[in-house]
């Protein structure tokens, strides 16, 4: 079955950080993997394997670092990591609480929503070196051939991305629209395309498939059993 798709727009780096330090507003990949002097591990992250936040911002460094440089990244920001989880709520709120230090991979909106309820948690937009990188995520829409009524679902598709559509569309997931001509009051800062800023594309075919390599570190160091967070070994 062919499938046909367009990709609309969506940026969310997914890295936030507690208000009760004041360390990481220069987020970079060398203090990240340096931890700063901690003297025990602060960090939690999203589970890098399966697609999703931590998925693209592991695939980020590798792509940016190469394979030697970002293998040993990989090992040094193992060792500060606290545990890896896959429950998106919890690892928001235990940074905001202060117990974790930094967050990565954070779901851009769940965090959204408790925002608005109240919680708060600083958010990096980027690495100060290497940049951030751009997804498809809710930006994409697809169209297979033989499914029912296709002039239907080709009229919606040209609504979709007309200013109209556009403009419902990104009042209702608070993202950018990559017409010019659409209002982008409503979408939080950190997720507003910046000028000298690098942005990887990661949505691209070519960018999405893990080396072997890649994949095998991330399952040796970064394993997680069930859905519970697996705290890592000393």
């Amino acid at each position: 079955m062919k499938i046909e798709h367009k990709t609309v727009a969506t940026l969310a780096f997914g890295i936030i950080f507690t208000l009760f330090l004041e360390c990481v507003s220069v987020l970079t990949i060398a203090y990240a993997q340096s931890g700063a002097g901690w003297k025990e591990r602060k960090i939690v992250m999203s589970d890098p394997l399966p697609s999703g936040p931590g998925n693209s911002v592991m695939r980020l460094i590798w792509e940016n670092l190469g394979p030697e440089k970002a293998a040993d990244y990989y090992k040094k920001f193992r060792a500060q990591l606290a545990g890896v989880d896959r429950d998106a709520r919890r690892l928001i709120e235990w940074v905001a609480q202060g117990r974790y230090a930094i967050g990565v991979g954070a779901n851009s909106s769940i965090l959204e929503q408790l925002q608005k309820r109240g919680l708060a948690v600083g958010v990096m937009p980027n690495f100060k070196d290497i940049g951030t990188h751009v997804g498809a995520s809710s930006g994409t829409i697809m169209l297979m051939n033989k499914a029912p009524h296709p002039a239907a679902a080709t009229v919606f598709i040209n609504w979709l991305l007309s200013r109209d559509g556009q403009i419902n569309w990104t009042r209702a997931v608070n993202d950018l629209s990559r017409r010019l001509d659409v209002p982008s009051d409503n979408v939080p800062s950190y997720r507003m395309i910046k000028p000298g800023v690098k942005y990887w594309r990661g949505y691209l075919e070519k960018n999405v498939p893990r080396s072997e390599e890649e994949e095998k570190l991330l399952k040796h160091d970064y394993r997680l059993t069930g859905k519970l967070l697996q705290l890592i070994d000393t």
